[in-house]
C-alpha cells in the first residue's frame, strides 16, 4: 500500500532509449513514490534496456549508502 512507503529507500535507473519499457513509467513510479514520502534516488542514462557501467555502478553507491544507515 502506498501509506506503507513512508521514509522508505528505492533506487530507480532507467534507459531514456529503451524500447521496451517506456522511461515514461520510471518517471511515473518515482513521483508516486515521491508522493508517497519514499526516499527516491533516480537516474536515467542514454541505454536501451540494457544495465551499463555507470547504472551499476550508481546502484552499489545507493546500496552501500543504504547499508551503512541501516547497520
Amino acid at each position: 500500500h502506498w501509506d506503507d512507503l513512508q521514509g522508505i529507500s528505492f533506487f530507480i535507473a532507467h534507459g531514456t532509449n529503451d524500447p521496451i519499457v517506456p522511461v515514461e513509467l520510471s518517471r511515473q513510479a518515482h513521483r508516486r513514490l515521491l508522493d508517497a514520502g519514499a526516499h527516491v534516488d533516480y537516474h536515467e542514462y542514454p541505454i536501451q534496456h540494457t544495465i551499463s557501467d555507470e547504472s551499476l555502478n550508481d546502484a552499489a553507491m545507493w546500496l552501500q549508502r543504504n547499508i551503512e544507515v541501516t547497520s
